[in-house]
């Protein structure tokens, strides 16, 4: 995507988006490098994929790479390779669009399949259906593991804070119980042990691990998902349902039992990012 700068805009933000025929965002890419954290480096030359455009006095370029955004992130969250990526774009007539100084710039854009690839249009939009459920479930279990961690945080302190005080020990005993329940659901999210991206070598992998290879595993060739493919899918869901269930029941009745003793000894309550409690539950086939 090649685009014109009369001049430099380092400290404004500058956007470009890629939108689908119905004007949804398929691609969000700014100047401003997000705050999300990212993987640890690593290996020296293994190159992360280009979230920021630049914004030069000229011409620029960004070379997009035909995928829609990534789920969040978890920071210093190990993977094989640079962690989850968005599905790939299918064929079909899309849209950039440059924002600068609060105006729009829109110009079409088609997308089109490689000449030398044999697959139907219906194939690939098997592929980007389970690519697009695997990538939001992937973002929902992101989002747990980071709330999760959060409130674990928050529960550490606590213990803290009020171990010496025999008149709040209550609050330090429940706090720690809710830890303790919280341990084996975030276990089950994410191996604890992955300090590089080879340490599954010595620990098993878990649900965010199993599913970025089931990711790979349906992207990676030009063509529909196979039922072994779609089964996976089903048994990683109901998995990853299973434990954010647990998680909110943990959130909706531990944590907000804990801040009802807290508010009546006037302790500022345990805090949860909104959106935690309205994270809704994808059901799999089959499930009631």
């Amino acid at each position: 995507v090649n685009y014109y700068l009369k001049t430099a805009h380092k400290d404004d933000e500058i956007t470009l988006d890629v939108l689908d025929p119905q004007g949804k965002v398929v691609r969000h890419l700014s100047n401003k490098k997000k705050s999300e954290g990212e993987q640890p480096p690593e290996w020296p030359d293994l190159e992360p994929p280009k979230e920021t455009i630049p914004v030069e006095a000229g011409m620029n370029r960004f070379a997009w790479d035909l995928r829609w955004d990534p789920p969040v992130k978890i920071p210093g969250a190990f993977y094989v390779d640079n962690g989850p990526l968005g599905p790939l774009a299918v064929p079909g007539n899309y849209q950039v669009k440059l924002t600068v100084g609060g105006k729009s710039y829109t110009e079409p854009l088609e997308l089109k399949l490689d000449p030398r690839v044999q697959v139907s249009p219906d194939a690939l939009q098997k592929q980007f259906a389970l690519s697009m459920r695997i990538h939001d479930d992937i973002n929902r279990l992101h989002e747990a593991v980071n709330q999760i961690r959060d409130v674990r945080s928050q529960l550490k302190s606590l213990d803290k804070r009020f171990a010496d005080a025999a008149q709040l020990k209550p609050i330090a005993l429940a706090a720690q119980q809710i830890d303790k329940k919280l341990t084996p659901i975030e276990l089950e999210l994410i191996q604890f042990n992955m300090k590089s991206s080879e340490g599954n070598l010595n620990f098993p992998s878990m649900l965010n691990e199993q599913y970025d290879v089931l990711m790979h595993s349906v992207d990676g060739v030009d063509a529909a998902p196979t039922q072994q493919q779609v089964a996976v899918t089903e048994q990683l869901q109901q998995r990853l349902n299973q434990q954010l269930t647990a998680w909110r029941d943990i959130l909706n009745k531990d944590v907000v039992a804990l801040n009802t003793m807290m508010h009546n000894n006037d302790i500022p309550v345990i805090y949860v990012a909104p959106g935690a409690q309205q994270a809704p539950v994808t059901k799999a086939a089959g499930e009631k």
